[in-house]
């Protein structure tokens, strides 16, 4: 049986194609991945197209072996991947010429992909004849040759990236026989197959990047959310611990951690916004104010030392900058900040005049047995030393003088010569100049300006020789030997007598100094008794006296410690033991502590503040009323009487305050206006003591007061203020102390007992409404509200305790009982602390507002920090968008809409009004203090006016900013 006859029997062949190909890199990279292309193929019944290529070289002894010849029987059609070494392969010749005798010497199936060099040369022989068997007569056949033209896909490139590209095209015409349809036909199904998978593609990569976005958006949403929550955690801390610098008095860096603790930009903020955190600055800011009105001296910064012998040195760079020296080493200090900007070993350090440069003397001992002189140049700001220098200097000290206008560095001694004539005897000699990068200037002299400043005591970096020798007189503005400058000329007389007192109580004055301004005076004074400070035991102290008002008494404060007294800066620097303290002073402040005058309540528009005072030695007691900026001489004064059995003080006032009706201690009844001054005085028939009660009305035009006889019998009178005649009487009898309070409303007359409360008309006799339950006087001088409340209190062991709300026109009961509280008739918001059964102290704060009905309902309840803080009770402890709670020893203000804390305050002295903060005490600022709850703009910009001053910008230091953990 031929090869032909064989062939031919195999009616279903197992493969579709064969790969004949050299095992050479480039062909069989095409071969591989022909096969991959095509075995993605199916037929028309369903079936794979598959592909025989053979994995492994033939060895050169072997024939085609029958696993190949079996391959090339099963396979329809043979694939040439053609290259110029493919005809040079025995084999691969060998499988077409087998292939072809299987077709009967047809190249029909035989299909050729051509990776490199030119089809003519690469492809066989065998496949580029054609032959045909011709007859030429009857009997005879003649075998023509002609050339033929093979299938072929052309995969040439000029790399195999691109090679492999043209193969994703080009195999189409080899798969199109296989598949048996045209190659056009088979590429517009691919190009749709492609636009297919392009498309289906695009919609995974678009629903993968949605989804890859939401979740992003989704992650991005978390991580902001915990980085907004690890920002809320960090201003948190913050906030709190700026609240602590408030309480150590570290103002200004209570006011950087606020800062950080607040959002850069408010409208774009990149951490939350904490009411805590604005607080904290408001807080800060406030008592920053507070602190300049009261304390004399303020401690701008506080520097610790752990020895006991360092000195004072000098001021440099107009005040910002200040040296100091423990003897081993100096050291420079940042002034706004304390910050240390530069340390060096040793004492004999001279700085420029804006201590950005310092010249180090030290003394080495030389080779000719004396010792000479190291001097070396630094930079401050970062410790570069920049120089370096050995001077022979004949056993006299080395000074290194800084020239204010070239910065260049002098370096000189003072030759001393014959010792009877020291002064002509003595002369400069110049070592050195140097320029600021330490380069040596030639032919340079010493100016007469250097010369004087070397004769007058540049010594080192100290201030001047009154540190080695502290009695020098003519170190001082003024003293007894005659000595008197400038600035002292004209408190010669003040000054003389201030010196003798002080002698007299055992203290040696050394001298005096007195500031540019002329408004404080420094006696340095010494004692042998020793002043104390800090626990150790200090000789030497300094008396600070105001000159601004010498006249006034008490005008003095004592520092003890070695103070220096910063003329042109407005500062005190005080060497105590162990620290240096660098002070502001206030010369209005001195003294003021021991004031007695007290705010007790302001008049609704703030223009004048009223209060009672205990005078000294006595049992009287003033009443007195001021305008608020003008507190140095009260309106009026007088003293008034009080009433023992309910232990308070017999005084009305309107709440505008525009009048005051009083008892006055001699009996008589009095009306006074702080604009007119005594208006009327009033004597009643009955006696004095009887009076319970009094009150006036609004326009000052009525007045009205009450008196009990008998223990029961009650009356009340009213009269007109003009001319004193009666306008009503009322009597009834009652089981009381009296009548607690009386108030005009209106024309209506509210009468208070400790059993109920009447409401008169003016013109009738009998009340139009009793309503039982206490007393009211302990609280508002208004208890009848303009909304038309009556707040009804209860005499107890408690300042004020309100037994309840009641609506005047119908009686109805509106609230309940409560121990502390307070009312704003504007907004119907009541603040009050509930009755708790346990004790006095209330540990919450509720608010509540009047509902359409009347009735109060709770819009929320706060829990301050101090358990201890309640409300005063007093008319400025709510305004219409605060309330005031106090402690033992501090003041928190809070928004009534929101209850959130907006400020804290050291001590309980302060009163509200329209969203002002008065402080009661009295200082000799001549007007009663205010501090404005501001908002966060005003703030902000009151925070940087503190921060920023003609001594720098105080900024956190690397040093704190790793202490607070802020990046």
């Amino acid at each position: 049986m031929n090869i032909h006859q064989k062939k031919n029997e195999i009616v279903n062949y197992h493969y579709d194609a064969f790969i004949s190909y050299r095992h050479l890199p480039k062909d069989k990279k095409a071969a591989i991945r022909l096969q991959q292309l095509l075995e993605k193929h199916k037929r028309s019944d369903g079936r794979a197209l598959r592909v025989f290529r053979d994995q492994s070289e033939l060895t050169a002894s072997s024939d085609l072996g029958a696993d190949i010849r079996r391959a090339l029987e099963e396979s329809r059609y043979l694939i040439i991947i053609c290259s110029p070494a493919y005809k040079d392969s025995k084999w691969c010749i060998e499988e077409i010429t087998y292939f072809r005798q299987l077709q009967g010497g047809s190249k029909q199936h035989i299909l050729i992909m051509l990776v490199e060099g030119e089809l003519n040369e690469c492809i066989p022989e065998q496949l580029k004849w054609e032959s045909d068997i011709i007859s030429t007569s009857e009997y005879t056949f003649t075998e023509m040759k002609t050339m033929a033209e093979p299938l072929c896909a052309d995969i040439r490139a000029v790399d195999e990236r691109k090679m492999m590209r043209h193969l994703h095209t080009e195999y189409l015409r080899i798969a199109a026989p296989l598949l048996e349809c045209s190659f056009d036909n088979l590429y517009q199904r691919s190009q749709r197959q492609k636009r297919k998978k392009v498309w289906i593609t695009a919609a995974a990569i678009t629903t993968a990047a949605i989804a890859f976005s939401c979740y992003t958006l989704y992650m991005l949403e978390r991580i902001s959310q915990k980085q907004q929550e690890l920002y809320a955690n960090e201003s948190q801390r913050l906030a709190v611990m700026s609240n602590l610098q408030c309480e150590n008095e570290d103002y200004c860096l209570a006011m950087l951690l606020a800062e950080e603790a607040l959002p850069q930009n408010i409208k774009k903020p990149e951490r939350p916004f904490l009411t805590e955190a604005e607080e904290a600055l408001r807080s800060a800011v406030t008592q920053r104010i507070e602190s300049e009105s009261y304390p004399s001296f303020q401690i701008l910064q506080q520097i610790n030392f752990s020895v006991s012998s360092w000195t004072i040195c000098r001021s440099y760079d107009e005040g910002r900058k200040l040296a100091v020296s423990d003897y081993e080493n100096t050291y420079l200090y940042d002034v706004a900040t304390g910050m240390l900007l530069f340390s060096c070993q040793g004492h004999e350090v001279y700085f420029n005049n804006d201590a950005t440069r310092a010249a180090r003397i030290q003394y080495k001992y030389g080779e000719n047995g004396v010792y000479d002189a190291i001097v070396e140049l630094y930079t401050t700001k970062d410790g570069e030393l920049y120089f370096s220098g050995q001077y022979k200097r004949e056993n006299n000290e080395v000074a290194g003088m800084w020239d204010e206008a070239t910065d260049c560095c002098y370096i000189l001694y003072k030759k001393y010569g014959d010792m009877t004539d020291e002064k002509k005897a003595s002369k400069l000699v110049l070592l050195e100049v140097l320029d600021k990068g330490g380069n040596r200037l030639e032919n340079v002299t010493l100016s007469q300006k250097l010369e004087e400043k070397f004769d007058n005591g540049y010594m080192y970096s100290y201030f001047d020789s009154r540190y080695y020798g502290s009695s020098r007189k003519e170190n001082y503005d003024y003293s007894l030997e005659g000595i008197v400058t400038e600035r002292a000329v004209g408190f010669e007389e003040l000054l003389l007598e201030k010196t003798k007192e002080f002698q007299e109580l055992g203290y040696n004055v050394l001298g005096v100094e007195i500031t540019d301004d002329r408004e404080l005076a420094l006696f340095k004074i010494y004692s042998q008794e020793g002043f104390y400070s800090n626990g150790n035991k200090e000789t030497m102290a300094s008396i600070v006296y105001s000159l601004k008002n010498p006249g006034e008494e008490g005008g003095i404060e004592t520092l003890a410690g070695d103070c220096y007294l910063d003329r042109s800066n407005g500062l005190i620097y005080q060497r105590t033991h162990s620290k240096l303290c660098i002070l502001t002073y206030h010369p209005e402040n001195f003294a003021n502590q021991e004031k007695i005058d007290r705010v007790e309540r302001l008049s609704t528009d703030g223009k004048y503040c009223l209060g009672s005072i205990v005078f000294l030695g006595t049992n009287r007691t003033w009443l007195k009323v001021w305008n608020t900026n003008s507190t140095k001489e009260p309106l009026m004064e007088i003293f008034i009487a009080s009433d023992s059995k309910c232990d308070r003080y017999l005084y009305y006032t309107t709440l505008d305050m525009e009048f005051v009706f009083l008892q006055t201690d001699y009996g008589a009844l009095e009306l006074w206006s702080p604009k007119k001054g005594l208006v009327r005085s009033f004597h009643s028939d009955i006696p004095s003591e009887t009076i319970t009660s009094l009150t006036v009305n609004k326009d000052g035009t009525l007045i009205a007061y009450s008196g009990i006889e008998n223990g029961s019998d009650i009356w009340i009178e009213i009269r007109s203020a003009i001319d004193g005649a009666l306008v009503q009487r009322y009597e009834f009898s009652e089981a009381s102390l009296g009548v607690t309070h009386l108030e005009f409303w209106d024309d209506y007359l509210l009468v208070a007992t400790e059993q109920n409360s009447r409401i008169y008309f003016l013109n009738k006799e009998q009340p139009l409404r009793e309503i039982p339950s206490g007393s009211i006087g302990l609280h508002y001088d208004c208890c009848l509200t303009e909304d038309g409340l009556l707040l009804s209190t209860m005499r107890t062991n408690k300042p004020c305790e309100l037994s309840g709300i009641y609506d005047v026109k119908t009686g109805k009961q509106l609230f309940g009982r409560a121990q502390y509280f307070e009312y704003n008739p504007e907004r119907g918001m009541l603040v009050y602390q509930p009755i708790n059964g346990v004790s006095d102290n209330s540990t919450s704060v509720h608010v509540a507002r009047r509902r359409e009905d009347g009735q109060f309902e709770d819009v929320y309840v706060i829990t301050p920090e101090d358990m201890n803080m309640t409300l005063k009770c007093i008319p400025q402890s709510m305004d219409e968008k605060y309330f005031l709670l106090n402690g033992s020893e501090s003041c928190e203000v809070y928004d009534t809409v929101t209850g959130s804390k907006v400020l804290t305050l050291r001590g309980n002295s302060y009163l509200l009004l329209n969203g002002m903060l008065y402080d009661q005490r009295m200082n000799g600022s001549g007007k009663l203090l205010r501090y404005p709850i501001m908002d966060l703009d005003e703030l902000k910009e009151k925070a940087h006016q503190f921060l920023t001053s003609d001594l720098g910008t105080r900024e956190l230091t690397q040093a704190e900013k790793k202490q607070y953990f802020i990046p």
